[in-house]
């Protein structure tokens, strides 16, 4: 079995899914709100259906959507991942008025498959696919999980893509009725210890190392 498999960094993130305006963040907005930080750098990302603003700041990258805020450390320490955390708690803070339905931490991790991960795949229906011609490009397990001692719900995904490479994807959601009690759910996490926990989830069950 390959044991060793890579954290997508860039899919570390917190997000939170609500009613946003774009427009508000501007970078002496956040200046003057959530950094003392004036070197507030501005990117764009091109995809579909529309452009993704970024900004970056405080070890921090802050992506703009109308529909969801997504919060990412820029690097993989846990202090940056506790910052993200902290600017999370200020924005919903200083706006809170907008409406949110939910927080989401996420992590991704990718790397090989050989025969016992493809094993994870051999459902009922696999051979008759094959017989009648058609190729699996890429098969996924979806489970969904309570969180032991918390009112979050664990969203695995575990996918194969062309039979040689595995991803899997953790979703920690937590279902909130307003910024609130986004605040509330934010102050009783840890981030660090999430990540801890996703480690060890990954070591444990499906027998891999964080490379």
């Amino acid at each position: 079995m390959t044991d060793t498999v890579r954290e997508e960094l860039g899919a570390r993130t917190i997000v939170i899914p609500g009613a946003w305006n774009p427009k508000i963040f501007t970078p002496e907005w956040i200046t003057k709100n959530l950094t003392g930080q004036r070197d507030v750098q501005i990117s764009i990302g091109f995809g579909l259906p529309a452009f993704d603003l970024r900004l970056s700041f405080d070890e921090v990258n802050l992506i703009l959507h109308q529909e969801r805020l997504v919060i990412s450390p820029i690097g993989p320490s846990d202090e940056s991942f506790v910052r993200a955390q902290a600017i999370s708690v200020k924005i919903l803070t200083v706006l809170n008025h907008t409406p949110i339905i939910a927080i989401g931490v996420n992590f991704k991790f990718t790397g090989g498959c050989d025969v016992p991960d493809a094993e994870l795949f051999e459902l009922r229906d696999t051979a008759k696919i094959s017989a009648m011609d058609y190729e699996l490009k890429a098969s996924a397990i979806k489970r969904t999980l309570k969180v032991p001692g918390k009112e979050i719900d664990l969203n695995i995904t575990v996918e194969m893509i062309d039979g040689n490479k595995l991803a899997y994807d953790f979703n920690y959601h937590i279902a909130v009725s307003s910024p609130e009690a986004a605040i509330t759910a934010l102050n009783d996490l840890s981030v660090a210890s999430l990540k801890d926990s996703t480690f060890a989830f990954m070591e444990q069950i499906y027998g891999k190392h964080i490379d």
